[in-house]
């Protein structure tokens, strides 16, 4: 049979198909219009009985979706399409086998906080180069897999956001690997990351506000943590153990030329100097012993400079001062030994 007709099917039919109007070629749907008990529809193009060539498809009120108009394929979604849900969400591009499979943009509802995605997909994930941007502003430009940044990517902040922009590779939707985190106010990280943090090696360079240079070492969950290199911008560096940002371990600290002192090289906590150190003055001056927040603090040996008429102190301190057991010797053969006393010697 062909020509114009019309074909009412049975309350039993396996499709749950209601009917269907239009043109039938050796009895078989070629164009029309084809209804569905559920109250969804497709006019266009057939094949079989099934959806081919272009055509429109209008979801049922209790599908998510709205409407699909485009190219179709044995019954399914092929080629050049438009899909829009009933939120207001819209894809716009290349259809396979009923899934986004090709080049394509994706704009979001109004709800969501991302505005838009612009590029390749494979099955209804985002695969390959693309482009995705929010509403505030920032984008991730690059490589996405199984719907998430992996790979190469450049991600630039929004305006309200301190950094500027982060490029390198990705995986996870996190920074991980190879990268350069840029702020707005010229700070800049170039090394390693993980789960979106400064891990591994890298090299920061600190804003012109900062009093602080650069720092190049080891970090951990985006503190400075292992084996590193701190420099001031008026001269001053430190080498060597960092933990949780903060000087801890063993380290060498290198005054500036403006300094009195010339270097300190031991035990540092928390930032301080703090157990076994040494500390020597540009005047040839220098401390032997123990340290606490800083300060000399437990035993240790002073030797004065070559101008000084005091040759060394050997013996206790407390917060700085000559404290407790200690013997004070001057060149000219006198001495003191016994108690001092808030760095005097008690008679």
């Amino acid at each position: 049979m062909d020509g114009e007709g019309e074909l009412n099917y049975s309350k039993d039919d396996k499709k749950k198909r209601v009917s269907f109007k239009g043109h039938l070629k050796q009895g078989k749907m070629a164009k029309g219009n084809l209804v569905w008990k559920d109250g969804s529809k497709y006019k266009g193009g057939f094949k079989n009985d099934l959806g081919h060539g272009f055509g429109v498809y209008t979801f049922s009120k209790k599908n998510t979706r709205n409407c699909y108009e485009g190219h179709w394929k044995d019954g399914t979604e092929s080629g050049k399409g438009k899909l829009i849900w009933k939120s207001g969400k819209k894809y716009e591009g290349d259809f396979e086998n009923g899934l986004k499979n090709g080049f394509g943009v994706f704009t979001l509802s109004k709800k969501s906080t991302r505005d838009y995605y612009e590029g390749h997909w494979n099955d209804d994930k985002k695969s390959g180069k693309g482009k995705l941007v929010w509403k505030d502003g920032s984008k991730y430009e690059g490589d996405f897999e199984n719907d998430r940044r992996n790979g190469f990517g450049v991600y630039t902040y929004s305006k309200e956001d301190e950094e500027e922009k982060c490029e390198g590779f990705w995986k996870d939707n996190k920074m991980s690997g190879k990268g350069t985190l840029v702020w707005k106010n010229g700070g800049k990280y170039e090394g390693d990351f993980e789960n979106e943090q400064r891990n591994g090696f890298g090299v920061h360079t600190f804003s012109k506000e900062h009093t602080n240079n650069y720092y190049e070492g080891f970090w951990k969950n985006d503190d400075m943590s292992g084996k590193g290199t701190l420099v001031w911008k008026y001269g001053t560096k430190y080498e060597r153990d960092f933990e949780n940002g903060l000087r801890n371990g063993s380290g060498v600290l290198v005054y500036s030329k403006e300094d009195a002192r010339d270097y300190y090289e031991g035990h540092w906590k928390y930032d301080k100097k703090s157990g076994k150190g040494k500390l020597v003055w540009k005047n040839e001056g220098k401390y032997v012993g123990d340290f606490i927040d800083d300060k000399f603090d437990g035993f240790g040996v002073f030797t004065f400079s070559k101008d000084d008429p005091i040759v060394y102190y050997e013996g206790c301190w407390k917060d700085d001062k000559r404290s407790g057991k200690g013997k004070l010797v001057w060149k000219d053969g006198t001495k003191q030994e016994g108690i001092f006393e808030n760095g005097f010697f008690k008679l």
